[in-house]
């Protein structure tokens, strides 16, 4: 499905004395199109969304990365399949969002998140945290976007070496899955 490129002709509709019998094949041409716009409209349009949330249980990986548990808050769709430290994600291409990343107090040193492909052990992206001075903290390279080519599991890992650090309860990230 696609753009439609047949055009139907305005030959039978243009002047006062075409019959509307004559413009038939136009006028169903012209429906045709109409109909082949919307399936590509609505085939190509389709989101879903969903929230999940880290917690504090882990699961040490290597040296200073550790997967951590999440939960599955908002998944209208039911699009994702999840268990205690990964979460499954069909084929499709995704964005993420972080919408709440704590960072531990009274540091300056980063903490970055890991989206990480379990299948194939790869790092999807990562989201980093900082602070300014001792008591606020940011985000930056807060949005990561990637394509699976079918359903895949991911962790949600943090690198740090401080326990206070990889304290994460409840840091967000928002899934946007484009069909």
């Amino acid at each position: 499905m696609g753009i439609p490129t047949t055009k139907a002709s305005t030959a039978n509709v243009d002047a006062g004395t075409d019959l509307i019998a004559n413009a038939r094949p136009d006028i169903k041409q012209n429906i045709d199109n109409v109909n082949e716009i919307i399936d590509h409209l609505t085939d190509s349009v389709t989101q879903k969304y969903a929230q999940i949330t880290g917690t504090n249980t882990e699961q040490n990986v290597s040296g200073n990365i550790y997967r951590k548990a999440v939960t599955v808050d908002h998944d209208i769709d039911s699009f994702i399949t999840n268990s205690t430290y990964t979460f499954s994600l069909p084929a499709g291409k995704y964005m993420l969002w972080t919408s709440k990343i704590p960072a531990e107090s009274g540091t300056t040193d980063p903490t970055n998140i890991q989206i990480h492909d379990e299948d194939s052990d790869t790092q999807l992206g990562q989201f980093n945290t900082d602070e300014v001075g001792t008591t606020t903290s940011f985000v930056y390279e807060s949005s990561i976007a990637f394509s699976l080519a079918s359903a895949t599991n991911i962790s949600y890992r943090v690198n740090s070496g401080s326990t206070g650090q990889r304290n994460i309860s409840n840091t967000g990230i928002i899934i946007h899955k484009f069909q």
